[in-house]
């Protein structure tokens, strides 16, 4: 983990000026009239703290001391804490234990001379308890950092040097004891320590990632007490403020405002440093119109997690918004460095080049976004532009989705029957038809905007009511639209209208796709759309392998059928564990050559290790795991070599297995080619990396 690098500032408030999207400044680039920034509204600091609630205090007298401790850990200001000092050492007298809050404060002080005068200054005009808070807190300034712990008084004053520093260090050494064999009463001090860590966690998200971490990276002789601390705070805070977020987000989806921020206030009281719970508090603003509040929530979200790209990009968004186009400029940019290279950041970020009159580089963030995103929303838009700017851009003669668009139905079916015949697949073992299918039917823009997409599809089954093309297209989109209202979360997170049009649109969706089989059996995109139906409307088991046979017939090699009906098959579904492995194992003995449908045997291992066994690693070590799994990667990268994200599967597999080796070699041919859904973040990619050669070297 890297040192907390905490950036929100009350600079970052100095946001200013309303300007909506100028659609017209697409067309006449070299006339903007960009808004003049005007003032930002003014916070107290404290307001700037993430919690929703009030966080355990380290001996402070008052709610409002403890906001102004945690707002100068947040901050990290030295040239404030001499204020912050003088506020807390006057509440001194309604304090029971100072020991902790002058050792958070003599760690801020420590080889700061300057301050250390004017703290001594101060000393010399106090009195009683205050006076004593003084002297301990420049007593404690020329004490020496905690190194190694020794009783439940140097966990305590541990905790308080992360806060004055930030150094995550410090959290992995209140972490060593649940490894060092040295550490005196061990279960007392490990019990201290868990108390420690699961009460303030909460408030301090990236503990809750180094703890998480630690146990994923440490050995067999320590990770069981560190899973344990994992288990509890999952069980305190952390599957509970999920679920309510997903709920929040579900809830805003349909407008229902008000309800949203409620369920959302109830997740920040249980995890108030939860980016998700930020994020859906952001967005929850946004769509209200409360460009002030979005803003102070994505503020605290960058506050939370500074590696944390998304957050960045809210704040660029509101920026926009406001005029401020070179505060946006500096946070697009920072979120596409932290790897959010999506097509909506080049756009936003096109948009604030040419808002500000830099055209060149407006120019190359827009031909960026065509790449990724050919025909995004703002598609027309942004090619008008790039014409107007002699810089045109030329569609692909073969481009289904173009097609579509423009109606041209006769060249958009040839193609996609010729790809259909053919039967190729590509090196990492995706069949072209199933990637022709997810290109044409995926919605650039999401959630809102689906019925304008939607339309497409129409228009196309009822020109060519007797295609099976356009059938099986628009069901598959139907269970895109289906899924988008009833939401990703768990069944208890979804509304009763999401219910209500979940089953409505899937209905639809299964006569589409039942239409589409009838008119040509030889396609195995249907009946594996047709598995997902049945597994979102509850169906009966014989009725899905109905489906799974079709799609059998129609090409045995495709993946999509056998990765659906193992999600049918999972416990949380509508199978077993021992539903799911009979199918998984039987699909390794009998898979077609040179095919990746093995690969449901370590999906299945995975989906035990998340959901069934609480992400403990100790699963992959279990009798017989680890031996399938790495004959299914072995097996599956020999045959498709240029798999890579399948190589980063079987890296990390193999570290959580403890076989280094294995890892070692996968982690060699990967390089940088390290993939974030694997992973989640580089830093973690980097610490198994780093981790696996000191096992070797052991």
């Amino acid at each position: 983990m890297k040192m907390r690098n905490l950036v929100i500032t009350i600079v970052c408030l100095a946001a200013i000026g309303f300007a909506g999207l100028k659609i017209a400044s697409y067309f006449r680039p070299q006339k903007l009239e960009a808004p003049k920034p005007t003032k930002a509204p003014v916070y107290d600091p404290i307001s700037l703290v993430s919690y929703a609630t009030e966080p355990p205090g380290l001996g402070l007298g008052t709610p409002q001391d403890r906001k102004w401790i945690e707002y100068y850990y947040r901050h990290r200001r030295i040239n404030e804490a001499v204020p912050v000092i003088q506020r807390i050492a006057k509440a001194a007298e309604q304090q029971t234990d100072t020991a902790a809050t002058t050792w958070f404060f003599g760690t801020v002080l420590r080889g700061n001379t300057q301050v250390l005068d004017q703290v001594r200054a101060e000393l010399a005009n106090a009195a009683g308890q205050t006076r004593a808070f003084l002297d301990m807190v420049l007593a404690n300034a020329t004490a020496q950092h905690i190194t190694k712990i020794n009783s439940p008084t140097d966990l305590t004053r541990v905790w308080a040097e992360y806060l004055a520093t930030g150094d995550i260090e410090k959290i992995d050494l209140i972490l060593s004891v649940f490894c060092d064999p040295s550490v005196p009463q061990p279960v007392v001090m490990q019990t201290e320590a868990q108390s420690l860590l699961v009460k303030l966690a909460p408030y301090h998200a990236e503990v809750y990632t180094a703890v998480t971490e630690a146990a994923l990276l440490a050995d067999e002789s320590c990770q069981p007490n560190l899973q344990r601390v994992v288990n509890r705070m999952d069980e305190e805070f952390i599957e509970k403020a999920h679920d309510l977020t997903a709920l929040a987000n579900n809830l805003r989806k349909q407008r229902n405002f008000e309800k949203a921020r409620e369920v959302i206030q109830t997740a920040l009281k249980l995890f108030p440093d939860s980016s998700s719970a930020q994020v859906a508090l952001a967005r929850l603003a946004e769509d209200e119109g409360k460009l002030d509040e979005a803003y102070l929530a994505a503020c605290r979200l960058s506050a939370i997690n500074p590696d944390e790209p998304g957050s960045y990009y809210r704040l660029g968004r509101i920026q926009f918004m406001r005029g401020d186009y070179q505060a946006a400029i500096t946070n697009y940019e920072k979120a596409l460095k932290l790897g959010y290279s999506f097509h909506s950041v080049w756009h936003a970020l096109g948009r604030a080049y040419q808002e500000s009159g830099n055209h060149s580089e407006a120019v190359r963030c827009f031909k960026t976004y065509l790449q990724l995103e050919p025909h995004g929303p703002n598609e027309a838009l942004v090619k008008a532009y790039l014409a107007s700017m002699n810089q045109p851009v030329e569609d692909d003669p073969n481009d289904i989705v173009a097609m579509l668009i423009s109606a041209k139905y006769d060249a958009l079916e040839t193609r996609l029957r010729e790809i259909l015949q053919a039967k190729k697949y590509d090196s990492s073992g995706r069949s072209e038809i199933f990637k022709a299918f997810k290109y044409l039917c995926s919605n650039p823009t999401g959630s809102f905007g689906f019925e304008q997409f939607i339309d497409r599809f129409q228009r196309w089954v009822e020109a060519r009511p007797n295609s099976h093309l356009a059938h099986a297209a628009y069901g598959q989109v139907l269970i895109d639209y289906a899924w988008q209202a009833r939401g990703s979360g768990w069944a208890s997170t979804v509304t009763t209208e999401g219910w209500r049009l979940f089953e409505e649109r899937l209905q639809k969706a299964r006569a589409e796709l039942e239409r589409a089989y009838e008119l040509d059996p030889s396609d195995p995109i249907p009946p594996a759309n047709l598995i997902t139906v049945a597994m979102g409307l509850g169906l009966d088991r014989d009725e899905m392998e109905k489906q799974f046979k079709r799609g059998l017939a129609a090409d045995p090699r495709e993946f999509s059928l056998y990765a659906r009906k193992l999600t049918y098959l999972m416990p949380k579904w509508h199978g077993t564990e021992k539903d799911m492995f009979e199918f998984a194992r039987k699909t390794v003995a009998e898979a077609p050559t040179n095919s990746i449908a093995a690969t449901v045997l370590v999906q299945a291992h995975w989906e035990m290790f998340s959901l069934l066994h609480n992400r403990d690693k100790r699963y992959f070590r279990r009798l017989g795991v680890w031996d399938e799994m790495k004959h299914v990667y072995t097996r599956v990268c020999e045959q498709f070599p240029d798999a890579l994200d399948r190589r980063n599967w079987f890296a990390l597999t193999a570290f959580y297995a403890g076989d280094y080796e294995t890892a070692a070699r996968q982690l060699e041919i990967i390089g940088e080619n390290w993939d974030s859904s694997v992973w989640g973040e580089r830093s973690f990619f980097n610490r198994v990396r780093a981790e696996t050669q000191k096992r070797l070297r052991r």
